[in-house]
């Protein structure tokens, strides 16, 4: 992430699933130097690139050839049904997480929560008191010794839900990672590599994060 200039919207071109996706070479949100955020486990953008393949957009969005781009049938706004789940179950099955509209569901919940976290931290607020002891504003985000790039950095990954809704299925481990390390820095200014989510006010974070249930304690995805 291009830290000079900064900006007060997400520095990624809006709804950037494209560059969440392919991660690994855009580096499109807020990386913590010295922190890894690839995995030898994600494989979604190597969807449907054999010989005959259309890619991951289409093969998860045109499915069929179907013009509604959609990948998820929905009832009313909730997800009834993957309109691809074949591809889905060639890795997801099994021993792994099975991807069903329930499971996205879940994950979408815990990201959403998650992101909400970050941003109490980023807005300093009652019972999320940052390191700084500051709320970073649009009147204050680009004042580079009140607020120091790791907290800048923050501050743009808690805008990652806002323009990619979807980064929690697209690339989960990079988006889980992101809001991890934002959360861990902003709490001490320190990557200690734990955070602690209060699993009844976040539950659905704290599952997303595999947070300890009795503790709340979750360490780095």
């Amino acid at each position: 992430l291009n830290d000079d200039p900064r900006s007060n919207r997400f520095q990624g071109h809006h709804a950037p699933t494209a560059g969440v996706l392919y991660s690994a070479q855009t580096h499109i949100g807020y990386e913590y130097p010295g922190l890894n955020y690839t995995s030898a486990s994600f494989a979604h953008e190597d969807i449907g690139t054999g010989a005959n393949g259309s890619g991951p957009c289409a093969s998860c969005h045109l499915p069929g050839k179907s013009h509604t781009f959609e990948a998820l049938e929905l009832d009313a706004g909730v997800p009834v049904a993957i309109r691809n789940q074949t591809l889905c179950n060639t890795c997801h099955r099994g021993g792994t997480p099975e991807v069903t509209p329930a499971r996205l569901i879940s994950l979408k919940a815990g990201y959403a929560q998650a992101s909400t976290i970050l941003n109490n931290y980023v807005n300093n607020l009652p019972g999320f008191t940052n390191y700084l002891n500051l709320a970073i504003t649009n009147a204050n985000y680009n004042d580079t010794i009140l607020v120091p790039n790791n907290a800048y950095g923050a501050y743009q990954n808690g805008k990652l839900n806002a323009d990619e809704p979807c980064a929690y299925v697209h690339n989960s481990i990079y988006t889980r990672r992101l809001l991890f390390d934002s959360i861990d820095w902003m709490n001490n200014g320190v990557l200690d590599g734990t955070i602690t989510i209060d699993a009844t006010a976040f539950p659905e974070a704290a599952a997303w994060l595999n947070a300890n249930p009795a503790t709340g304690t979750a360490t780095r995805p």
